[in-house]
């Protein structure tokens, strides 16, 4: 971020990985802003397996979004998208299987269910 302060008291604009001019205090605000969002609200599994798979598959993107400061914002994103069809995917999968009767059964039921359905979600990602 330092490097950053430094480059804009030199030019006040930056140029994006695709040649594209940005001014340089808003991708300053825009990272500083990504900074806090991450710190009061971290990615969690599914964010981060987003996030690594862009940077592997498209790197090209991935290092645009760090530029504009969306990389995590479009990694929560997705993420809220996964657990939202995980949730969709457990609630059809509990329709369609009657749990057990008995305490435990019934708990380990859910849970298997919950896990297939957060399996299924998840292969999307990887």
């Amino acid at each position: 971020m330092e490097e950053l302060r430094e480059a804009i008291q030199n030019q006040p604009y930056l140029e994006s990985p695709h040649g594209q001019l940005f001014p340089a205090e808003a991708i300053l605000y825009n990272r500083q802003q990504e900074e806090r969002e991450e710190a009061e609200n971290p990615l969690g599994e599914i964010g981060r397996m987003f996030q690594s798979k862009l940077e592997n598959e498209n790197p090209d993107v991935a290092i645009q979004q760090k530029f504009e400061g969306t990389f995590y914002r479009h990694a929560k994103d997705k993420e809220d998208q996964a657990l939202e069809k995980i949730d969709t995917l457990y609630m059809k999968l509990l329709d369609k299987n009657q749990a057990p009767e008995s305490g435990l059964e019934r708990i380990q039921h859910f849970q298997t269910l919950h896990q297939q359905a957060k399996e299924i979600i998840l292969a999307e990602y990887r």
